[in-house]
């Protein structure tokens, strides 16, 4: 199993993510998985708005080289779909769009067995909240 951990520093003005360490992040774009471990470092410090900034720029430079990243389009669809305890999105169509775009990444086999799971997990969220189903955080635990 995947351990996951990371460092900050202190900066002008905040927190910098230094590192994310034991993270694998399946894509061939270098500045993309720079990106997405700084975008996760700012999603589990519960800062969305600049994990979604960190992970929509890995995309763009995953595109840039001609390559994917459906880490980084789960952490946006996850950033901007409903908060695990009171259901309600951020933002239902983004979410959407970008969890779409992490399954057909990860369907075209650009995904590692953890980042599947976790497209999947989201996916289920997303679908369950949609359709107004109140038990949408059980089935995404789950």
């Amino acid at each position: 199993m995947a351990t996951f951990e990371a460092t900050c520093t202190t900066v002008a003005g905040g927190l910098r993510v230094v590192s994310m360490a034991g993270c694998e992040v399946s894509t061939r774009s270098e500045t993309a998985r720079r990106l997405c471990l700084q975008g996760l470092g700012w999603l589990w410090s519960f800062h969305h708005e600049e994990a979604v900034r960190c992970f929509e720029a890995s995309l763009e430079a995953a595109a840039a080289d001609s390559a994917s990243c459906p880490l980084a389009a789960w952490g946006v669809a996850h950033c901007c779909s409903s908060d695990y305890n009171d259901g309600v999105f951020t933002d239902a169509a983004k979410a959407t769009a970008f969890c779409a775009t992490a399954v057909a990444q990860a369907e075209a086999g650009g995904a590692s067995a953890l980042e599947a799971a976790l497209i999947a997990a989201e996916k289920v969220r997303i679908d369950a909240v949609d359709a107004g189903d109140l038990r949408a955080p059980q089935a995404y635990a789950r």
